[in-house]
């Protein structure tokens, strides 16, 4: 198995300690983060990089 308990550092809820990725944020299908600060608010991340 691949993976470990370094994402812990980032002080992230990992699901096990074989946990090899995290998705901080997503441009992709249907899971698409959301701006909540700055001049971009209340856009997502895909329209963003797309513009």
């Amino acid at each position: 198995m691949w993976g470990g308990t370094n994402l812990k550092k980032f002080n992230l809820a990992i699901p096990s300690d074989n946990t090899g990725e995290a998705w901080l944020a997503s441009a992709y299908g249907d899971d698409l983060s959301q701006i909540v600060n700055g001049p971009y608010q209340g856009q997502t991340l895909k329209h963003v990089w797309n513009d």
